[in-house]
């Protein structure tokens, strides 16, 4: 039998139309609708939301900071205590300190002491001030007014590890919401919050930085018109 040099396509292999058709339909299914409640998408507004509110601060301030008598006598038997804390940043070189008469009478159980009152004062130095931040102003959900912008040193940032897992979404007054567990990275830690000065007058400091990787945090999430945001009040 006589055959032409032409070849037949085999049954089994696709078209050029169905190939194109093929792979429209899986780049579709990867990327997804933005209000998915899907691993990429909280992912995405987590890290928007920690490069903008993911500062790690140690809650002192603002300054000068006046420690006490009392609190300064106390500062042995309270090793995270403020006066200690205060001890721990100058031993790093964040403060500095000075001796102050308030020029007021001291009391004890209501009766005058005949000295005036003293304090130690703290104030930054240079390397306080570069390690010092603004804070944006939280809103406070019971009356939705803003604080005032606060400051405070600050001695690393958080960023996303990976989400985890999530409970939802499920509806709340008429927005959908999802809550987001994640594990965390520390970038940009200060060589001065390694020392264990800081560690033991500031013990929340070692337990967030050693519990990188692993510690699991949570945040809500709200869907809006943009996509999945974290929720701030």
């Amino acid at each position: 039998m006589k055959t032409t040099g032409r070849m037949l396509a085999p049954a089994w292999l696709p078209t050029a139309a169905a190939v194109s058709a093929i792979s429209l339909a899986l780049l579709l299914a990867g990327c997804g609708s933005k209000n998915d409640a899907s691993e990429r998408n909280f992912s995405a507004a987590l890290t928007h939301y920690l490069d903008d509110n993911g500062d790690l601060c140690l809650d002192v301030g603002p300054f000068p900071v006046d420690v006490s008598e009392v609190d300064l006598k106390q500062q042995a038997n309270e090793p995270a205590g403020h006066a200690a804390q205060m001890a721990a940043l100058q031993h790093v070189g964040l403060v500095g300190s000075i001796d102050v008469s308030l020029g007021q009478l001291g009391f004890v159980d209501d009766r005058p002491t005949g000295h005036r009152l003293r304090v130690r004062r703290y104030d930054l130095t240079t390397a306080g001030r570069d390690a010092y931040r603004k804070i944006v102003a939280d809103v406070v959900a019971a009356s939705g007014k803003k604080e005032p912008e606060r400051g405070d040193i600050c001695y690393g940032k958080l960023a996303l590890g990976k989400v985890t897992g999530w409970d939802g979404p499920t509806q709340v007054n008429g927005r959908q919401e999802a809550s987001v567990r994640y594990t965390y990275k520390v970038e940009s830690l200060a060589d001065w919050a390694k020392g264990p000065e800081v560690g033991a007058a500031f013990p929340y400091v070692t337990n967030t930085v050693t519990g990188a990787g692993e510690q699991s945090l949570t945040t809500v999430m709200v869907l809006t018109s943009k996509g999945w945001v974290a929720k701030t009040s």
